[in-house]
Order: C-alpha cells, then structure tokens, then sequence
C-alpha cells in the first residue's frame, strides 16, 4: 500500500490539500527503520520554513495537527511554542499496528548564544493516531563533538552486543576526509519524557552518500538485528538515487535498539499517486 493510501484517513489527505492551496516550500524525506526481526519503511516527514506560511501559519499548522488526529494538550503546546520555530515538521508513521503522527518545531538560536554550547533544537510532537498508546514529548539537544571517535562512541553508548560492530562500521562510511570537518555534520541527543527512550541523530547529507553506496553496510546492521533480507533489499532496489540524510541509533521506548536511516525522497511520487 502506498504511503497515501496508507495514512489518508490519518491527516495526510488534509496535509496534501493544503499544500496544493498554498504552495508553501517544502522538504520532503522517507525513512527506514530496523530493530530486532523489523524492517519498517512506511515513515515520512514533510518540512517547511514558518516564514513562508503567512500569517494564519499558527492556526493552519493546529489544523493540520486536528486532522493527524492529536490529542489537545499537544496542540497547546504545539502553539505555545510556535513562535520560537524556524521550521515545522510535520511526519507519519507505522509501529507495529500503531499510526504515528509528529510535529516537531525546529527551534532558532536565542540571543547571542555560543554556537559551541549545546541547546534545544527540535520539540518533538508524538502520538498514536488510531489508539491512545503513545502522547509523548522528545527533545532534541545539539552535542558538540570535537573528534571522531567521540562521536562515534557517543552515539552507541547505549547499544551492546553484537549490534556495536556492525553500527561502527555502518556510521564510519560518513566519517569526514581530507578537509571535510565535524562541523559539517550535526549531533543530536534525543530524550523523551516518561519513558526510557534515548537515542542519537547524525545529519550527514553533507557526505552525500547514496543509499547504494553504503547499502552493504545496511545489510550488515540488519543481519545483527536478524531482519528479513526480502524486505531490506526491496527498500534498498526502490531508493536507488536516494541520498542518506541521517542515520540515528538507540532504544526505543520499548527497550528495543534501533537504527534509522532517513533519505531523500521524490515528494510527487506520493502526491501523484
């Protein structure tokens, strides 16, 4: 089923009707998911820059929100803290038997604030779109890394086992070279209240690595997690020209470690279909 059809009755419809009204800039990306005996593809994220929205954005965005079916007391928040946003995410997702919606609010810098400090970039709007199972809260702190390896132990403190290899390998396809730095890639920390939830996010659009050129190492990460090849090789076949965007690890909020890769995408395959 397409990602349309797949999440019509869970606000996308309303999002895609909007957009062809208003004709705001958007950034269009997909994603993949792997965790133990899971491969999951049918997760997306639309974005776009609050400056472009007009001045009824606040209201359209809550819009959009009612229609992805959240719960009120995250619109609340959603509008208190629109103000402070540079962008707005909207995302859909499948867990399991679970339809998950997101808004997140990118958030500007405040003041003169040291660029080397960390701080909250992203507010995370989480909730389960056909049940009550999950309303919850991320944030997203940017972590200034120094060296490499740094990095790459920060990102898997949490992962152990045979999993650990596999992520190392994975991540040191988008280690800088020659006069490439650290700076060109962005950390996250990603936490979420009331639950166990912790997990690391790397933007690496900056190594401008093809899904192709690092499907091998994909494939090992998901033999660790015992994933089904069929599944991973008909994702890996259908984003061909995909360009990787970031790839994060940790534990879900069921205790499960995980690996996304989010990718390019071709945002009229689905508005066309």
């Amino acid at each position: 089923m397409t990602l349309r059809k797949t999440f019509a009755d869970f606000g996308m419809k309303a999002l895609l009707r909007w957009m062809a009204d208003c004709k705001p800039p958007v950034l269009f990306e997909r994603s993949l998911r792997l965790q133990p005996e899971t491969v999951e593809c049918r997760r997306c994220l639309f974005s776009f820059p609050t400056a472009a929205l007009g001045d009824s954005s606040t209201s359209e965005v809550l819009q959009i929100c009612h229609a992805m079916s959240s719960p009120e007391h995250l619109r609340q928040s959603i509008q208190r803290f629109f103000r402070g946003a540079n962008h707005v995410h909207f995302g859909f997702e499948i867990s399991g038997s679970t339809a998950i919606g997101k808004c997140y609010l990118e958030l500007g810098p405040v003041g003169s604030a040291d660029p080397n400090s960390p701080r909250l970039k992203f507010l995370g709007f989480k909730w389960s779109m056909n049940d009550d199972s999950v309303a919850v809260v991320s944030r997203y702190r940017t972590l200034p890394i120094q060296t490499w390896d740094q990095l790459t132990q920060t990102m898997q403190q949490n992962i152990q086992g045979d999993f650990q290899r596999p992520l190392s390998a994975l991540l040191n396809r988008f280690q800088p070279t020659g006069d490439a730095s650290l700076g060109d890639l962005g950390l996250l920390e990603v936490e979420e209240e009331g639950s166990d939830r912790k997990s690391y996010d790397l933007n690496v659009y900056a190594r401008e690595r093809s899904v192709p050129a690092v499907a091998d190492s994909i494939r090992t990460v998901a033999a660790s997690l015992t994933c089904d090849e069929a599944s991973l090789e008909s994702w890996i076949l259908s984003h061909s020209e995909a360009t990787v965007g970031h790839v994060a690890i940790g534990r879900s909020r069921t205790g499960h470690p995980f690996v996304t890769i989010y990718h390019s995408a071709d945002l009229n395959a689905v508005v066309l279909e």
